[in-house]
């Protein structure tokens, strides 16, 4: 045993909490069966080649299984509505996708937006001051109508995210 593996025996010689005499439980001999680790070389050949299948690099793309017999016969191929949307990688992406994430990023969207009307009101505000210190001519509502007029917007709808 190496150096660290006594240090490791060392921090393991306390047992745990509710461990105890763990070295004082008695074995049968009928508890482990020590025939499969007493096995030679010779030992292995021999069940190997009586009918133990072996799975290594060589074997293992050629499963034992019976073929199936009951196979699909219907129509197959791509629908009329994936192939519509086939020239177009980005026309593919959004194919797939099912339409209920396209509804949940449309309402995440609309409540990201309406989360947000406070900051763009003052955004907006003071870049209009911003104009207004370089123009007199320009005029810069109140924050009230600046939100008002951000609240006017519709709710973003899924279809609008799509298209």
């Amino acid at each position: 045993a190496s150096a660290d593996d006594e240090d490791v025996m060392t921090d393991n010689a306390i047992a745990p909490e509710g461990v105890e005499d763990v070295d004082d439980v008695e074995m049968n001999e009928g508890d482990l069966d020590t025939r499969t680790f007493d096995l030679t070389d010779d030992d292995l050949r021999t069940i190997a080649e009586s009918g133990w299948v072996t799975y290594d690099e060589e074997h293992s793309g050629k499963p034992d299984v019976d073929a199936a017999t009951n196979y699909y016969d219907g129509k197959y191929g791509p629908t009329r509505s994936a192939i519509a949307y086939a020239d177009s990688q980005l026309g593919m992406f959004f194919y797939f996708p099912p339409k209920e994430l396209w509804v949940r990023i449309a309402e995440e969207t609309e409540l990201y937006r309406l989360q947000n009307i406070p900051a763009m009101t003052i955004s907006r505000r003071e870049k209009l001051q911003a104009r207004q210190a370089k123009d007199p001519r320009v005029s810069v509502p109140n924050v009230e109508d600046i939100e008002a007029d951000l609240n006017k917007f519709k709710p973003i709808q899924a279809h609008e995210i799509v298209h």
